[in-house]
């Protein structure tokens, strides 16, 4: 029986009459305009098998907090238990500062709100949800803070409010060897957000934190040990950047926009008291913000870094505390982002990518030979730097440093020497696409406008170029059989790209629809066509040899996703609310009851397709799907951030499949490499791209 929509569209059978019917029920003109179809991510890739040294930088690295003029971000990664366990990688970045992040039996990846924290345990390959990744999710949650403990094995992390008694806005004490949780603070009672936390040194039972409720901050010092409060100060409309414990006088420090303050405490009738006392800059000037705070080990002297470029050092409080010396350490452009102290002297990162090391006389460290240097210039903002841990304490000389591109270094500040740790990348990824014949190779665009190949078995940038600003962002693109690349733009443009090994200079710049943009790019499995959707609806075919247009056919809505018939004759093209096939060779649309009963997609990205009606039953609004090129997998993801696997073709709401949610928002795009041995998962909310190894059909299904 033939049915009709309003547009005229036929649905031959009662499938086809059901996928439309899909089609309107979870991709209606309201819900998709609140849909973001292209993915902003960063990536996820195998980390490799030195993940004992790496873990031992990274706990030094733990303990530094990452502060900015608007946002507040925080390394925190623990080294494995075992050599087993979770092969892959995960980087994260924020809006403001951008961080990676590791890895194995245990991850904890802390982030600039809104973001997930993560602990993976080994071995999670036995038929486990979903995929096979390494085990289980022991908890997914919104994280705006983390602190370590200074003597014990313990954690504590700010939970961001959530809608439910379980996810309300929490701090927890947890053990980082056992993953048990030791104490929970302030359940109900910390309004919307717990932005920073401080472990006490001198009081090692004492947790301060900072908490927002009814557009207040408030500063509250917690015995974790008994979970109650022992003070709680009103500070007012104040955004809070640092927060740090006096190591020898019981004071707490408290530095934001626009506010720095001491806070002496104390005690009355047998409670505690505290005493603020705000910081008088006076006659040095005074900065926006104060972003960092450090204190030197053996006298408590205070430091506070801020949005000048200032390291200022502050006298005793007589009568209050006052700055009585003003380094202009990082001030082109200004900034001061991380202050790492040792026994020796201390060391200082800015926004203007200069490392430098200072004595406890505030002078740069004396150089005592040739090749010894006391600045080390990264080129890139810096946001964090920690001291490796030797026999002798933290050292001077030998320094992890997080930049804002997601870049991990190790500095030797002795000879300058720098050695990447972890590859980043300096924006938000927009799309992403595999290599069709190179197992290893992604192909990823960013608000960088660079086009970037990836080894995601090494994690090296193969190759790297970059998209005029002209030209508007990189936000659809594909890989070629021959290794071609298409790149889709906003400003209407396509700029096709010679194959990566012949240089991967631009060959062609195709003109398809200035007014609307490019929102999807797909090549013919020979990959002499390419197809462009552009967003007023169109899909346009281009020779790619010749690089003329051959035709221009209408959609109604913006193609989304596509996928080619095996001999390139038939694409099938998903919009935002309809499931179209386009005759390549008479250059028009057909319908379904015209197709040939053998005809065969090499691809099955559509998730309004015959093969992939079953995936729409389970909950939550599909977002995503891909077939393994070899085996009988289809990979979906919906909108609530959950992965599953089925087996192909997926025709059943009823169908078995392994799910995981490990993305805590929307996957926007999910891509097989080309031997199916890795999938992987873009986040749209999170910013994530995750690498999943995936095992036979046998042992998942």
């Amino acid at each position: 029986m033939t049915q009709k929509n309003q547009a005229g569209a036929q649905y031959i059978s009662s499938t086809e009459w059901k996928l439309k019917r899909l089609c309107q029920r979870h991709y209606g003109d309201k819900a998709l305009k609140q849909r973001r179809l292209t993915a902003h991510y960063s990536c996820a890739q195998r980390w490799g098998t030195k993940a004992s040294d790496v873990g031992t930088m990274c706990i030094a690295l733990s303990a530094t907090r990452l502060s900015s003029t608007h946002h507040r971000s925080w390394f925190f990664t623990i080294s494995p238990l075992n050599n087993k366990g979770f092969t892959q990688s995960i980087f994260r970045r924020s809006n403001g500062a951008k961080q990676p992040f590791l890895y194995s039996c245990l991850l904890c990846s802390i982030f600039s709100f809104p973001f997930s924290f993560f602990l993976l345990r080994d071995a999670f390959m036995t038929g486990c949800n979903a995929l096979p990744l390494y085990y289980v999710v022991i908890l997914v949650l919104c994280i705006s803070s983390v602190e370590l403990h200074p003597v014990e094995p313990l954690v504590a992390s700010g939970q961001v409010g959530g809608r439910t008694d379980v996810s309300c806005a929490q701090i927890r004490v947890w053990n980082h060897t056992t993953l048990q949780t030791v104490a929970v603070l302030g359940r109900g009672c910390l309004g919307n957000n717990v932005y920073a936390l401080a472990f006490g040194t001198r009081e090692p039972d004492w947790i301060a934190s900072i908490h927002e409720s009814r557009k207040q901050t408030w500063l509250t010092i917690w015995n974790w040990q008994t979970s109650n409060s022992l003070v709680q100060h009103k500070i007012g409309d104040v955004t809070i950047f640092a927060l740090k414990f006096d190591p020898v006088k019981p004071t707490l420090v408290t530095g934001g926009k626009g506010h720095c303050t001491f806070w002496t405490i104390g005690t009355r009738q047998d409670a505690m008291t505290l005493t603020p006392k705000s910081a008088l800059f006076h006659p040095h000037p005074q900065p926006r913000a104060v972003l960092c705070i450090a204190f030197s080990p053996a006298t408590g002297r205070t430091m506070t870094g801020d949005s000048t470029g200032n390291i200022c050092v502050w006298s005793l409080p007589v009568p209050t505390y006052q700055a009585e010396r003003c380094i202009a350490a990082h001030t082109d452009p200004a900034g001061v982002f991380s202050l790492q102290t040792t026994s020796y002297g201390f060391v200082s990162g800015g926004k203007d990518g200069v490392i430098k090391v200072w004595s406890w006389e505030f002078q740069l460290f004396p150089l005592s030979g040739e090749g010894d240097v006391n600045t080390i210039q990264l080129g890139e903002s810096i946001r964090c730097i920690a001291c490796v841990q030797t026999e002798l304490g933290p050292s001077l000389s030998q320094l992890v440093v997080g930049t804002q591109t997601n870049m991990l270094q190790f500095v030797d500040a002795g000879t300058a020497a720098v050695e990447r740790i972890i590859n980043g990348n300096g924006g938000d990824f927009l799309c992403m696409a595999a290599h069709p014949t190179e197992p290893n190779i992604v192909c990823v665009s960013s608000t960088t406008s660079h086009i970037t190949f990836l080894d995601i078995d090494t994690q090296d940038v193969l190759f790297q170029t970059l998209i005029h600003e002209d030209d508007g962002l990189p936000v659809a693109i594909a890989v070629s059989i021959k290794g071609e690349v298409a790149v889709g733009t906003e400003s209407g443009i396509v700029i096709v790209l010679d194959s990566i090994s012949f240089g991967g200079k631009a060959k062609a710049r195709l003109l398809v629809d200035a007014e609307h943009g490019v929102g999807h790019v797909s090549f013919s499995p020979s990959g002499d066509m390419l197809a462009c959707g552009t967003k007023n609806g169109n899909v346009h075919l281009y020779n790619i040899t010749t690089h003329d247009e051959l035709a221009s056919i209408s959609c109604g809505k913006q193609p989304h996703s596509s996928d080619w018939s095996e001999t390139g004759q038939i694409l099938r093209i998903n919009t935002t609310n309809r499931l179209l096939y386009i005759d390549t060779v008479e250059k028009q649309t057909i319908k379904i009851s015209e197709l040939d009963d053998n005809v065969s997609f090499v691809s099955s990205t559509c998730p309004m397709s015959y093969e992939t009606q079953g995936v729409w039953d389970h909950s939550g609004v599909v977002t995503a799907v891909c077939r393994s090129p070899t085996e009988p997998l289809l990979a979906a993801a919906n909108d609530q951030g959950q992965i599953s696997l089925y087996r192909y073709p997926c025709l059943s709401g009823k169908a078995e499949a392994r799910m995981q949610m490990l993305h805590t928002g929307g996957v926007a795009s999910l891509v097989f490499s080309c031997d199916g041995r890795v999938l992987l998962s873009a986040g749209d909310a999170d910013n994530t791209l995750m690498v999943w190894t995936v095992s036979s059909v046998q042992s998942v299904l």
